[in-house]
């Protein structure tokens, strides 16, 4: 087909067209064009610089695009929606426990308070004792029981007479209190410490 167009051109023209054409370099493969560009630094370079614009642009239309479609389809794929229905299902599974939860809480005020009333101590502790763990509220309960050997001991002090040696002699202008020992079980216990330090006597 060169020869062709050669013989088209005028004879004066041919040999220095000849001559031209000689220096050209004819590619008539994707290997042979790879193996001219890798041996022409002009051509690697600019081939190099039109590879890393096209990524450019490619990564900006994905982004612009793509990504965010993608992400928010993996979100939902890791995070599906609840249904309706097992929202609902868990909303009535968090009241049934809170309301087994109270009725467990309710059942151990009235053991606390049974408790404390058979140690002879005030009623009103049993909020101390309260929870909702079972060896918790057992512990609590052991401790506030406790209080009824110290209110033991204070009893026997003051029927012993140590209380008395705090009571004010006479002409002082005070007078210790004086109560029977039923109406000292029923005081709260700050104002039996009081009673003691004020040097309380039974009747």
């Amino acid at each position: 087909m060169l020869d062709q167009y050669i013989e088209k051109l005028p004879e004066a023209d041919r040999e220095a067209f000849k001559a031209e054409i000689s220096k050209a370099i004819f590619v008539n493969s994707r290997e042979e064009a790879d193996k001219v560009i890798e041996n022409n630094p002009f051509l690697k370079s600019s081939r190099e610089a039109t590879i890393s614009r096209t990524t450019e642009v490619y990564d900006a239309r994905f982004k612009a695009e793509k990504l965010t479609g993608l992400v928010e389809e993996e979100i939902k794929k890791r995070n599906p929606a609840k249904d309706p229905r097992d929202i609902a299902l868990q909303d009535m599974e968090s009241k049934i426990k809170k309301m087994e939860l109270d009725g467990v809480l309710k059942e151990r005020k009235v053991q606390a308070m049974q408790k404390l009333s058979e140690a002879g101590l005030p009623a009103d502790l049993a909020e101390f004792a309260i929870h909702e763990d079972e060896s918790i509220f057992a512990s609590k309960i052991e401790r506030l029981s406790g209080l009824k050997a110290w209110r033991d001991v204070a009893v026997q002090e003051a029927l012993a007479g140590k209380v008395t040696q705090k009571t004010p002699t006479a002409g002082s202008g005070k007078t210790a209190p004086v109560m029977s020992l039923e109406a000292f079980n029923e005081l709260a216990l700050p104002d039996r410490i009081a009673f003691s330090k004020a040097g309380g006597q039974f009747e």
